[in-house]
């Protein structure tokens, strides 16, 4: 048997054992238990840095770490993506697969709708001693912390894409199981052992050209951590893992102390090795060590400004000078504000730079001015660094030295009755030899024609370097006892520059329909079709996504 087969195996076997291993721990539920889970949280992209990108929504809208998101470029196919770190009002997700997404592109995230409810145990025992220098429930809650059982929580995800590229003679086939679990208090100290990986296979046959086919374990994270709660004001971890203080700095293959002060403000540092930006991932190539510092102000944290230095070897040579600073301020309850800056230093061992330069720049704040009506401002930066590291694929000499991209665009929404709202967006790009703007309109009616259900209608209009793409789209979902059901259909019309005769317009329509629903408290399914034809495009996608809490 071939290894993509194998792989076909895999996923089917590998979800259904670890849901029915699962089974047997799981206790009897109550009626009230059979309710879904599963909900859809809308996206907007604020920042993209290759396969990372960064999404206006986080805990607090109850996004974690493994959700699927599904992007919804205009006049480009869905892209998958998964969530690998969140804060209160943003999350980090990871594509599928390298795509280029504009600032404002909507997607749909699909979050656990039950994640929020936390039920706190009543208190059973008696207070412990307490001395006039310790909080009341020091001594208590540090033992019962340490005393605790361990539990494992987590999901086991599935997925299957297949599209038929009849155009162009080429079939393409990706499936991917992955396993989010973490452990709490597993040796006696408090802890937690996480753990994120993922084993995908690919194939692609196209046309008269040699087929391609692999698959891969691919391990996201790894690690151990302790201390960093209420009672216990220094915070380690260990393994592979991002930073809880700064994942700008990317995955490390190492360790981190993190140590809050009397006053709330945290300080810390780290040292490891920097997996490579590949499926595989391969380590030991290049060392990271860093440093930082977060001052953070009220109860909740509504203030945080941190800074940070990180230092990299490339196979023992000096490689990376980097500074980072994040802000993420909430002045109010109807106004947030998230920003950060990267910040490269060059030296006599650079060839193509020197001095400082702004490398990366990412913004995004939202007001909410009245319960009907909201208010965005989006930016960001990019330039190429000069690194030893392999971080980008195929960037020529002359892109590290000139290529940048710049945009800034605003967005905002207004609910006109109580069932209808209207959004709209406008942003502005430029690089190195071209700048541009895009534009959309989006109008949607709450049960419109039936009941539990949502209607959307909008046209758009996206100038990008080399072309240009006008269109419009419909959707309507409707909530059922067996799922929700959603369909849409998008035409774009794309005018290409340098192009000739039938290449210069191209005149192309998508059709895209889905399923999912929740079954019990663990159980969630989705399903979907996609249609792409016109000009030069005519493909089908097919596709299931299934999830298995535990």
């Amino acid at each position: 048997m071939k290894p993509w087969a194998w792989s076909c195996c895999v996923w089917t076997l590998l979800p259904l054992s670890a849901a029915f291993a699962a089974e047997g721990e799981t206790p009897e539920k109550s009626d009230d238990a059979a309710a879904p889970r599963e909900e859809v949280v809308e996206v907007r992209v604020t920042a993209q840095s290759g396969t990372s990108v960064y999404v206006d929504r986080g805990s607090d809208a109850k996004l974690a770490v493994g959700d699927r998101v599904v992007f919804l470029p205009t006049g480009a196919a869905p892209v998958e993506a998964v969530v690998r770190s969140t804060t209160k009002q943003s999350a980090r997700v990871e594509l599928a697969v390298d795509t280029p997404l504009e600032l404002g592109t909507r997607g749909e995230a699909h979050v656990d709708a039950d994640q929020a409810r936390l039920e706190h145990p009543p208190w059973e025992r008696p207070l412990g001693e307490g001395t006039a220098d310790v909080p009341l429930l020091a001594p208590y809650e540090t033992a019962a912390a340490n005393s605790a059982p361990t539990k494992w929580h987590g999901r086991v995800t599935t997925s299957v894409d297949w599209t038929e590229d009849v155009e162009n003679s080429g079939t393409f086939w990706l499936g991917r199981t992955g396993l989010t679990a973490t452990a709490e208090n597993p040796f006696g100290r408090s802890g937690a052992f996480e753990l994120d990986l993922d084993l995908f296979a690919r194939r692609a046959d196209v046309g008269d050209s040699s087929d391609e086919s692999e698959s891969n374990l691919r391990i996201d994270r790894l690690s151990y951590e302790w201390g960093g709660t209420r009672y216990e004001d220094t915070h380690w971890q260990v393994g592979r893992f991002f930073s809880s203080e700064f994942p700008e700095f990317g995955v490390l293959d190492g360790g981190e102390f993190v140590k809050r002060l009397a006053n709330g403000d945290r300080v810390g540092a780290h040292l490891g090795f920097l997996p490579e930006p590949t499926p595989d991932m391969d380590t030991g190539a290049d060392v990271s060590a860093a440093v930082f510092y977060r001052f953070v102000r009220g109860a909740n944290e509504e203030f945080s400004l941190g800074t940070g230095f990180q230092k990299t070897w490339h196979e023992g040579d000096a490689d990376r000078d980097l500074f980072v600073a994040h802000l993420d301020w909430r002045p109010t309850k109807a106004w947030t504000l998230w920003s950060s800056a990267w910040v490269d230093v060059y030296g006599s061992n650079d060839v193509q730079k020197s001095g400082a330069e702004l490398t990366q720049f990412f913004l995004n704040s939202s007001w909410r001015a009245s319960p009907t009506t909201g208010l965005g401002v989006h930016a960001s930066h990019f330039r190429f660094p000069e690194l030893l590291r392999n971080e980008f694929d195929a960037v020529t000499a002359s892109s590290i030295l000139d290529a940048e991209t710049t945009r800034i665009g605003v967005d905002g929404w207004k609910d006109l009755t109580k069932d209808f709202r209207l959004s709209a967006r406008v942003d502005h790009f430029s690089d190195q030899e071209d700048d541009g703007f895009g534009a959309s309109v989006r109008g949607t009616w709450r049960e419109l024609f039936f009941d539990q259900s949502r209607f959307d209608a909008g046209v758009f209009h996206d100038q990008g370097v080399y072309s240009t793409v006008t269109g419009a789209h419909v959707g309507l979902s409707k909530t059922l006892e067996l799922g929700q059901l959603s369909g849409t259909y998008e035409y774009a019309q794309h005018e290409n520059d340098d192009f000739s005769g039938a290449l210069g317009t191209l005149d192309q329509h998508s059709l895209r329909g889905s399923w999912q629903k929740g079954f019990g408290r663990d159980w969630s399914l989705s399903l979907f079709v996609d249609r792409r034809f016109g000009d030069e495009l005519d493909a089908w996608a097919l596709g299931f996504y299934l999830v298995r809490r535990f």
